[in-house]
C-alpha cells in the first residue's frame, strides 16, 4: 500500500485479521512505476474521485484496475477488459473481482488493452481539449 496517510488503523485492522505480514504499507513513494511493475492488480475502491490518476498511471503500466463506480476513471473500464468497476461497496464483491483478475485466461492481453486505453490520454490531448473549452466559453 501506498500514500502518505497514516497507516496505524490499518496496521491495526490487518493484524486483527492476523495479515500483517501480507501486507506492506511503503508510504509516499517517487519512483511509484517500480511497484507499478511489481503488482498484478491496482485496487482503488474509492468513495468519490473525480478522475483518479493513480488508475490511469497503473492502466498505462499494464495493470488491471478495480476501482467503485464513484471514481470518473470508471467509464474507461470495460468489465473483463481493463480490470472491474464495483458495483457495490461490498468486500466480498472486492474478493470476487480479485479472483477473477488472477483466473484470467491470457493476462499478458488484459495488460495490453490497458496500455493501449491508458495511451489515448497524453498531458498533451488534455491541454489541446481544455485550450479549445476555453475558447468556445471567451467566443460565448
Amino acid at each position: 500500500v501506498l500514500g502518505s496517510d497514516n497507516p496505524t488503523p490499518y496496521l491495526r485492522r490487518a493484524a486483527q485479521y492476523k495479515l500483517n505480514d501480507q501486507i506492506h504499507f511503503a508510504g509516499h513513494q517517487t519512483q511509484v512505476e517500480k511497484f507499478y511493475a511489481a503488482a498484478d492488480i491496482m485496487i482503488l475502491p474509492t468513495l468519490y474521485d473525480a478522475f483518479a490518476n493513480v488508475c490511469l498511471e497503473a492502466m498505462a503500466m499494464g495493470l488491471p484496475v478495480i476501482t467503485s463506480a464513484a471514481n470518473g476513471v470508471a467509464e474507461l473500464i470495460e468489465n473483463q477488459k481493463h480490470g472491474f468497476v464495483l458495483t457495490a461497496w461490498d468486500h466480498k464483491e472486492l474478493a470476487a473481482r480479485i479472483k477473477d483478475i488472477l483466473a484470467v485466461s491470457d493476462p499478458g492481453q488484459m495488460s495490453k488493452t490497458c496500455a493501449h486505453t491508458a495511451a489515448a490520454f497524453t498531458q498533451e490531448k488534455h491541454i489541446k481539449k481544455l485550450l479549445h473549452l476555453y475558447e468556445k466559453v471567451i467566443k460565448q
